[in-house]
């Protein structure tokens, strides 16, 4: 393996380990600078991190920053001194599937308190919470034990309300449990979909794809459509028009090799029962 090849399998690897906390950073930052702020002080200034050397500390840093604002990775030494590519990154503070299950149960039961829904009245109920990525509306579905329809409408306009269902669909793609026959092409879509929608304002989904992109009734390229909406962004640093244009393009490419037209729209879901949020391979999942 030369090193060309070698360094791109690491960019991937990386790639995965990076997808779902920067797909969280867009949602939760609403510009670079903050996002930028946040992730160094994570890294540099906080004690979670303090067991790894600062090139080590730096370069997770960069490559989280990267990953938010490009969803791509450029090879460097951010790239080899990355501790995720030699294994488990552990923090000194209690970041586990545990922890942010009881931190979610605890989101999600201060929601539905809020909303006049007393946690002890659902008693050994199992629900199913389920977002779409698309629309960020969110159902709530009874798996087993009792509760009326009156219930389940409470509970989902609760759940609805404000920036819940967004910020739940976030947690949930953090978490990274996407298992599923489309998780790749469902994955692909959405990031697709997100990223064009954002930047013009339109959907993808409304476009007909072919060998080499997706077109619109009037004819006209997605990607050339983006780069119109692109060289006109105020919100883009004119020093990264070029990278953001590239990692739309490495949107388009992923998205290519499945057929659009047969993929779902991204949805997650996990298990509400007694006041808990179950996570993990049989608690959230892409729906397919």
């Amino acid at each position: 393996m030369n090193r060309e090849s070698y360094g791109a399998d690491l960019c991937r690897k990386l790639h995965e380990t990076y997808a779902g906390v920067a797909a969280a950073n867009r949602a939760r930052y609403s510009n670079v600078k903050d996002m930028r702020s946040a992730v160094c002080a994570k890294y540099m200034l906080g004690s979670e991190y303090q067991q790894y050397s600062r090139e080590e500390r730096s370069a997770m840093a960069r490559n989280e920053i990267q990953m938010t604002e490009f969803g791509s990775l450029s090879l460097g030494s951010n790239v080899y001194n990355d501790p995720h590519l030699s294994g488990q990154v552990s923090t000194t503070r209690s970041d586990t599937p545990e922890f942010n299950a009881k931190m979610l149960s605890k989101q999600i039961g201060n929601v539905l308190q809020k909303n006049g829904i007393d946690l002890l009245s659902l008693g050994g109920a199992r629900f199913q919470f389920t977002v779409n990525g698309m629309t960020n509306r969110l159902g709530v579905s009874l798996v087993s034990g009792n509760a009326d329809s009156s219930l389940l409408r409470k509970m989902t306009e609760a759940l609805n309300s404000g920036k819940n269902s967004e910020n739940l669909f976030y947690n949930l793609l953090y978490d990274g449990s996407r298992k599923g026959t489309h998780d790749g092409a469902q994955l692909a879509k959405w990031s697709l979909w997100k990223d064009f929608s954002d930047m013009t304002g339109l959907d993808i989904r409304k476009s007909q794809q072919t060998k080499t992109g997706f077109l619109f009734e009037d004819g006209q390229d997605a990607r050339d459509i983006y780069k119109k909406a692109l060289q006109n962004s105020t919100s883009v640093p004119a020093q990264y028009k070029d990278a953001a244009y590239e990692n739309f393009e490495a949107h388009v490419d992923s998205a290519l090799q499945y057929d659009m037209s047969q993929t779902p729209d991204l949805e997650l879901s996990m298990i509400f029962e007694a006041g808990q949020a179950i996570l993990g391979g049989s608690g959230i999942d892409v729906l397919a």
